[in-house]
């Protein structure tokens, strides 16, 4: 008779398995949440990453291209053109450039990235040294009759602002950096 209620009992425990999909679910929704917004904060990362890219790329290929006599006095000793207490306009401009896409002065709602709004501590601007000698006119074309040829280098590094830092501290405190380099040609 016990080995029937036994059995009895074992049956209507068999039965009762409708909340374990709920469950299980349970248990696996804070790792899917944590997913998507990983997922979410690393896409955002990766936009503002290529907006960073681009626009240090575009103003480099500017100031390769304007003439000015602060760059070529750089060579052959190299050196920070920016930062510095009396920068060239052109590598002002080309700062303005990387941060709004202009050359003018940025104005509070220009920004490419709202939080990217300080240059002198994001952007450094420098000619490489040594620069390429040509004093015997080995180089042709746009580089004729350059006694030095200069190789400018931007280096921008953004503060990434994760939204989610409190949840995923792997994206809290994130740095992108951005470097370009490009051969002063003049104009």
């Amino acid at each position: 008779m016990a080995w029937r209620r036994a059995k009895k009992a074992a049956k209507r425990l068999g039965r009762g398995r409708e909340g374990i999909a709920s469950v299980e679910f349970a248990l696996v929704l804070p790792l899917l949440i944590l997913m998507l917004f990983g997922t979410i904060e690393f896409g955002r990362m990766l936009v503002d990453y290529q907006v960073a890219n681009k626009s240090v790329r575009d103003s480099i290929r500017y100031l390769s291209r304007v003439r000015d006599d602060a760059i070529t006095a750089k060579c052959p000793d190299g050196g920070k053109l920016w930062p510095s207490t009396d920068p060239a306009d052109s590598v002002t401009n080309a700062v303005n450039l990387a941060m709004t896409g202009s050359i003018a002065k940025p104005g509070p709602g220009d920004y490419l990235l709202g939080y990217w709004t300080d240059p002198k501590t994001t952007i450094e601007v420098w000619v490489v040294p040594p620069c390429t000698n040509n004093l015997a006119n080995q180089f042709s074309g746009a580089f004729q009759g350059i006694t030095y040829i200069p190789r400018l280098t931007m280096e921008a590094r953004v503060s990434f602002p994760s939204g989610i830092g409190w949840l995923l501290p792997v994206f809290d405190d994130f740095t992108i950096t951005v470097t370009h380099n490009e051969v002063h040609i003049g104009d």
